[in-house]
């Protein structure tokens, strides 16, 4: 293949076996690490990952004719990219098993999708330029240049949903119209009253529907009847409604701020446990209903690949140096259990007011987990030296000002027109100032994204992270458009799982085998099952109790390495491995 080089020390035993099913939680045997084999820095990043990380040489793949610049076609990314990686995971016998497509440094972080589009002219929000690695995740829809599949806003499947407004059943489309042209002819000719009425009963069609308890609120406040209005946004937190930035920041509603009842409606919403879909663990096999957030048996389901970079190192970006040990610090960082402190800053800024109406609900999840979160006025937390994740709403900030300390493994972001445009002189601090100051990954867009939150992480990034999830899980469960979003740092760092730890009985390392040996494997806490990769390709699957046999027959003479990967029994399914290495001796001659 043109493009491709096979990584050396590609070790490939000569089984031809039917591959199980992968599951979910990512491991480094569901990480493919790409290589511009023309950049050194590449080379040494790469290299240094893999180290770090333990992946097997069969996931490392090198391409040729790379693109040198910061951007590329989307031509160019399918054919001399994407096109290739995939190709050489089917040659290989990986596919299956690989979930997450890690692009190490110098390849082009911004995707010019022109050629997708054609002559349509798309929303003025749907600006034509994707990131490397979002439309890596959403390769299937690349691949057959469908941009209604990709330039999306509510494309990702995998985006755990939130609802801080809960309704317990829609509107029919008739009152629904209904209650349109009564509030606009009330809007219009102040027949308030009558607005109430026809509000008023559509809630007998959509009992606690909380967007006709707010309108019916809003009716009142113009009647001069404030106390009913009171009465109508107190039955909202009775229904949950989990935030209360639409009541402060609406004209009409606003009018009632000052009273105490409401001032108690507000710090009650507050109390109130937004709704989410639960932390999940991801496989690239899965397919998602990109409407509902739910995987689906049909076929007409997006399957998606995690991706990350996970460096840039010219323009904007780190040194090699700075790189590498932002890895290093990463990779240690896994099952600390860092103890510290989210801070979700709010000010005025659109960077901030787009997203923050979510903070107070990521925040009281993190706290029922056992976090400390902090919502505060402000830009950024000054003299604070336990960030353990930030989320910032700000163009331009110098982090080293702040006096604040980021723990290793902390995600930082910050929602910006510029934070992921690597080119020099690009205005506004880029993500990349966060992993110089000690992060394991940061993201921004890679062209003007119009402030649309589905384009930028949901303040439960936090969430799914201090959950258990890696970075890759967290950032990807939390971005429901993320075509334009880059992703920088390691995909494997994941601080607060709980690592299974694997033990084998039976087989050591450096035993030598001939014929077949059967070993088993434990691990605490207990596994849902054993995966089996042989040479960094997985073999087999099994239960706990079950012996693992292994048969060297089906081996080349030499040295094999061989991995018994336990995964978790809870949703995430964290991945822990014991790693050893066999020697098939030459058979014997007579």
């Amino acid at each position: 293949m043109k493009n491709c080089v096979i990584a050396a020390g590609f070790l490939l035993s000569n089984f031809v076996v039917d591959i199980p099913a992968a599951n979910a939680g990512l491991g480094p045997e569901n990480v493919a690490v790409v290589v511009n084999s023309a950049s050194e820095s590449s080379r040494k990043v790469a290299a240094e990952y893999a180290s770090l990380r333990r992946i097997p040489a069969s996931n490392l793949i090198e391409l040729q004719d790379v693109p040198d610049s910061e951007s590329t076609t989307v031509d160019e990314f399918r054919e001399k990219l994407l096109k290739p990686v995939l190709a050489t995971l089917d040659e290989r016998g990986l596919r299956g098993q690989i979930d997450c497509i890690a692009w190490s440094s110098d390849f082009p972080t911004a995707i010019d999708v022109k050629g997708d589009i054609g002559e349509t002219k798309p929303q003025r929000v749907f600006t034509p330029v994707g990131s490397i690695n979002g439309l890596t995740f959403l390769h299937e829809a690349v691949l057959k240049k469908d941009t209604g599949g990709y330039l999306s806003l509510v494309c990702n499947g995998y985006f755990r949903r939130t609802a801080a407004w809960p309704v317990p059943k829609p509107l029919s489309v008739e009152v629904t119209r209904q209650c349109a042209e009564a509030i606009q002819k009330a809007t219009k000719e102040n027949t308030w009253a009558e607005a109430a009425e026809v509000l008023g009963a559509a809630l007998a069609d959509s009992p606690g529907n909380t967007r006709l308890h707010l309108a019916l609120a809003q009716c009142y406040v113009k009647l001069e009847k404030p106390d009913e209005a009171v009465a109508q946004l107190q039955k909202l937190v009775e229904i949950g409604v989990s935030s209360g930035l639409v009541i402060q920041r609406d004209s009409i509603l606003k009018t009632l701020a000052e009273r105490e009842d409401v001032k108690e409606v507000l710090s009650k919403m507050d109390e109130n446990e937004v709704l989410l879909q639960p932390t999940v663990g991801f496989r690239s096999s899965d397919r998602w209903n990109p409407v509902a957030g739910e995987k689906t048996d049909d076929e007409a389901g997006s399957r998606y690949l995690l991706s990350t970079v996970l460096a840039v190192t010219r323009g904007r970006g780190t040194t090699v140096e700075e790189a590498i040990e932002n890895l290093r610090r990463s990779a240690k960082a896994d099952g600390t259990q860092p103890v510290g402190t989210f801070y979700f800053p709010v000010n005025g800024n659109v960077r901030s007011t787009c997203r923050d109406g979510e903070f107070e609900a990521a925040a009281l999840k993190l706290r029922k987990l056992g976090h400390k979160a902090e919502v505060f006025s402000g830009v950024l937390p000054e003299m604070k030296g336990d960030v353990a994740g930030a989320m910032i709403g700000t163009a331009s900030f110098d982090w080293k000002k702040s006096g604040s300390s980021i723990l290793p493994g902390a995600i930082c972001e910050h929602l910006t027109s510029f934070g992921g445009i690597m080119r020099d002189g690009a205005g506004q601090t880029p993500l990349t100032e966060f992993l110089r100051n000690g992060a394991a990954g940061a993201s921004g867009t890679v062209t003007e994204p119009f402030a649309i939150p589905h384009k930028f992480p949901s303040p439960f990034i936090h969430v799914h992270y201090a959950g258990g999830c890696c970075l890759a899980e967290a950032f990807y469960q939390s971005v429901f458009g993320p075509y334009q979003l880059l992703i920088v740092g390691d995909p494997l760092c994941q601080p607060w799982a709980t690592v299974p730890d694997v033990t084998l009985k039976g087989i050591e390392s450096g035993q030598s085998v001939s014929g077949t040996v059967e070993f088993q494997a434990e691990s605490k806490p207990a596994a849902k099952q054993f995966e089996i990769f042989i040479d960094g390709r997985r073999t087999d699957v099994v239960k706990p109790e079950e012996p693992i046999q292994l048969d060297a027959k089906k081996l080349t003479t030499g040295v094999h390495e061989v991995r018994v990967v336990a995964v978790g029994a809870l949703p995430i399914e964290t991945r822990g491995r014991k790693i050893i290495t066999i020697t098939v001796p030459e058979p014997e001659t007579n």
